[in-house]
């Protein structure tokens, strides 16, 4: 998943675009890592993404986004069809098969924890102290 700030139009007419923050939902397919030198690497994601423009992404009636693979972005038809993205740029979702609608996956989003608020919960702990009458 990728979240993007993107001007977005109302409809085709539409003269005022207005700045917001659009979800984009993809299958990981290659991880390509890109050495520039010994100490400047970026890590590129290509995925499969599903195409915003038709619609193919809903909200249900509990408020769990669909998404449906069966129509992507990227088909290599449109030059402005970018499968990848920085690694760094991605968020880490599951897609569940949807129970009653065969063609849609439901997303659920992962609240991972990072690095530094591990190291947080690490200095926060305790360490036992030896007893008093110790040597």
């Amino acid at each position: 998943m990728l979240k993007a700030i993107t001007q977005s139009y109302a409809s085709t007419k539409d003269k005022n675009p207005i700045l917001a923050e659009v979800s984009f939902y993809g299958i990981l397919t290659d991880i390509i890592e890109l050495y520039y030198s010994k100490n400047l690497k970026f890590v590129l994601f290509k995925c499969k993404w599903v195409n915003n423009n038709k619609g193919l992404i809903e909200k249900d009636d509990y408020g769990f986004t669909l998404v449906n693979f069966n129509h992507l972005l990227y088909t290599r038809h449109q030059l402005l069809d970018e499968p990848f993205i920085f690694a760094s740029q991605a968020q880490q979702v599951f897609y569940v098969d949807h129970p009653m609608e065969k063609e849609w996956r439901m997303v659920v989003k992962l609240k991972p924890r990072d690095s530094e608020q591990q190291k947080q919960q690490i200095r926060s702990m305790s360490m036992p102290q030896p007893p008093q009458n110790w040597p």
